[in-house]
C-alpha cells in the first residue's frame, strides 16, 4: 500500500494479515504506515492519532531494528526494511524512542520499576514525592493514585513529564502505560492545575 501515494481513504474488513493484532493495534500500525491515508474504516485520522500511532510503531519495532544492525548512523538489514518499511522514515521524523533498548526484558517487578520524582511546579505547598512506579502503570491509574495522594480530583490537573535529555512532554492518553510515553528512571512527573 506504500506504493499508492494517491490513496487517501481505506476500508478493511476481516483482514487475515492483521488477525494476530488487536483492532486498536492494527489501526495504529496502519495509520503509522500510510502517511497519505486520512480516513480509515470510515473514521477520520486526526493529527494526534497519527502522532501517537507513529510513536507506537517506532517503540514496537525499535528493538528489532537494533538487533538487525540498525543505528542512527547505519540502516538496518534489507529484511527488516521489508518487514517494517515505514520505520526509517518515522525514525528520521521523530528520532529514536527514549527508554527503549535491545536488552532482554527484566523478569522481576522490582527490576522494572521506574524511580521518578512527582511534583507540582506551580504549587509549592504540595509535597514533592519520590516514587518507584511500574513501567506498565497506565496514566489513568497514575491519575487515580495522585488523586488519592493529593486529595485533588483528577479532572482538576494535567500531567506531563520532563527528562534530563529533553523538553517537557504532555501525557494525555489515559489508556497508555508510562513506558509508552518513554518515562525513564530519574525523570520528573509534573502535575499542573487546570
Amino acid at each position: 500500500l506504500n506504493h499508492l501515494p494517491a490513496l487517501r481513504e481505506l476500508r478493511l474488513a476481516s483482514n487475515p494479515v492483521s488477525s494476530s493484532e488487536s483492532t486498536f493495534n492494527a489501526r495504529q500500525l496502519l495509520v503509522a504506515s500510510l502517511p497519505n491515508v486520512h480516513m480509515l474504516n470510515n473514521s477520520q485520522i486526526s493529527e494526534r492519532e497519527r502522532l501517537l500511532a507513529e510513536r507506537y510503531y517506532l517503540k514496537r519495532f525499535h528493538t528489532d531494528f537494533i538487533k538487525e544492525g540498525g543505528s542512527t548512523e547505519q540502516r538496518a538489514s534489507s529484511a527488516f526494511s521489508q518487514r517494517c518499511p515505514s520505520f526509517e522514515r518515522l525514525l528520521k521524523k521523530h528520532g529514536a524512542p527514549e527508554g527503549v533498548s535491545a536488552a532482554a526484558p527484566t523478569s522481576t517487578l522490582k527490576d522494572s520499576l521506574l524511580a521518578v520524582t512527582i511534583k507540582w511546579p506551580d504549587d509549592a505547598g504540595k509535597k514533592v514525592l519520590n516514587k518507584r512506579l511500574p513501567a506498565t502503570l497506565t496514566l489513568l491509574k497514575l491519575k487515580g493514585m495522585l488523586q488519592r495522594l493529593y486529595s485533588v480530583p483528577s479532572t482538576m490537573f494535567s500531567i506531563s513529564y520532563i527528562s534530563s535529555s529533553g523538553p517537557e512532554r504532555d501525557m494525555d492518553d489515559d489508556l497508555r502505560e508510562l513506558s509508552f510515553f518513554s518515562v525513564s528512571p530519574g525523570d520528573t512527573i509534573l502535575i499542573r492545575s487546570r
